[in-house]
């Protein structure tokens, strides 16, 4: 296994961290100011159609007149903490008053302490969230602010915080997954002056194991490993599936409430991963030329692997080493799935006007957005804004990656309940071969449909 620090370490802890609704025994009570035009699950999802609230348009409020702390609980911070430093910084140019507070704490320790962060990083909404109340509802906010238009966001990554008619989130930055990355030096190297077209995953098999060559019994170089990924063996398992013909309701149809990760197409795409792994890889000479990788330092940057699958401002730093001339090529629309992370505020919250004025400026505006680009190299869930149009649109990196956000259009399969620990349960033994990946997926199918049957059962 890698050795080193990645983006897959920072996706697992948001992952283990996202906010589940077990934590949130409470009533939600606070003595902050929120706006009383609290709606029903019936009324219409705010967009820039929507009337704005009948009261006179109240008169600008001087930023500097806003004064409160708030805390963010985002355990991103720990790996990228001049990143938001910076951020920070860029809103309190506009707000010196506001302070924020960093917190990377489990959330579930946090509510238990009865000491809730103003806000939370929201890897993705969930069912329970919204129905245990442990989300703030943010359309009373939105109608009574005259500056937010939902129509500025794209369109999968604000409904994906959408539910029962409310909006329990705001959408931090959007991806599409992904284009894949390549070292042209590595390819020139085996006489590769092109990528093949991929339509589907034996085309992919069939590009991927022309980097798993041993030379005398060690490898020069590796490729992508689809068993692991970049994000381990569900991120994985959603995008090869994808290929392989699933949709996000394959994996559960919020419809029916069914479970469907045993689903042929889903069963056929695991066992092209371990497959893969399994006939291709020497585990002992991977980690041996892995071995020979500075510390810290990704197998790619160090040109020691060929292609791969990776965020953007991964590749952006990849293509800064000497060892790496970086190309980046499309995948098939079909294996693209929309993704990204949120921002969603808690309804014990005790300072929610501050905390709303943060998550506002963070997400909906020109600044927020600019910053987010400026420090962190991702794209805002925003449609426009100056840093996309004067810095991304100039960038060959930013534009295959912008590509990839505008094409993918799946969602990430969302369930009722946190699938994360029943995915990890078995993957070990799926991975040594005790559990075959169509015994593997009966068992995740059995052990998820059940929760879900128990948690609709309570709910009546």
């Amino acid at each position: 296994m890698r050795r080193f620090p990645n983006v897959a370490a920072i996706i697992a802890i948001i992952f283990v961290l996202a906010i589940v609704s077990a934590c949130s025994n409470t009533n939600g009570n606070s003595n902050s100011s929120v706006p009383s035009d609290k709606p029903s699950n019936s009324d219409p999802k705010p967009s820039n159609s929507d009337p704005k609230p009948t009261e006179e348009t109240p008169a600008p409020v001087d930023p500097a007149s806003l004064k409160g702390e708030i805390v963010w609980n985002t355990p991103w911070s720990q790996y990228f903490p001049e990143q938001h430093k910076n951020l920070i910084a860029d809103f309190n140019k506009v707000y010196p008053n506001i302070k924020v507070t960093l917190n990377i704490e489990p959330i579930e320790v946090l509510l238990a302490a009865n000491t809730p962060p103003d806000l939370a990083l929201n890897f993705a909404l969930s069912i329970q969230q919204v129905e245990d109340g442990l989300l703030e509802d943010l359309t009373p906010y939105v109608k009574a602010d005259p500056s937010m238009n939902l129509d500025s966001f794209m369109e999968g990554p604000i409904n994906s915080y959408k539910m029962n008619g409310g909006l329990y989130g705001m959408p931090w930055f959007a991806d599409g997954y992904f284009p894949l990355a390549y070292n042209k030096k590595i390819l020139e190297q085996l006489g590769i002056t092109e990528i093949p077209e991929i339509k589907n995953l034996t085309d992919l098999g069939e590009f991927f194991k022309k980097f798993w060559t041993l030379n005398n019994g060690s490898y020069d170089f590796v490729g992508e490993d689809p068993a692991y990924g970049t994000f381990g063996l569900s991120t994985a398992l959603y995008n090869y599936a994808f290929l392989n013909g699933a949709d996000s309701t394959t994996f559960y149809n919020p419809e029916t409430k069914k479970v469907g990760f045993n689903d042929p197409k889903i069963v056929g795409a695991l066992e092209w991963m371990i497959d893969f792994n399994k006939q291709h890889i020497d585990k002992k000479a991977r980690d041996a030329l892995f071995a020979q990788v500075p510390e810290g330092v990704h197998p790619f940057k160090a040109g020691k692997q060929a292609v791969g699958f990776f965020v953007m401002s991964s590749a952006a730093d990849f293509a800064q080493s000497p060892d790496v001339d970086l190309g980046l090529a499309p995948m098939p629309t079909e294996m693209l799935r929309s993704g990204g992370i949120g921002v969603s505020m808690l309804k014990m919250s005790k300072n929610k006007e501050i905390a709303w004025t943060f998550l506002k400026w963070l997400t909906a505006t020109e600044e927020g957005a600019n910053s987010l680009g400026t420090h962190f190299n991702f794209f805002s869930a925003k449609k426009e804004y100056s840093w996309l149009k004067d810095t991304a649109s100039k960038d060959p990196i930013a534009q295959s990656y912008g590509d990839a956000l505008a094409r993918a259009g799946k969602p990430t399969p969302t369930l009722p309940v946190n699938s994360a620990p029943v995915l990890a349960e078995l993957v070990d033994k799926v991975y040594s071969g005790e559990v075959s990946p169509k015994q593997y997926l009966d068992h995740v199918t059995k052990v998820l449909q059940q929760q879900v049957d128990e948690y609709y059962a309570q709910k009546k």
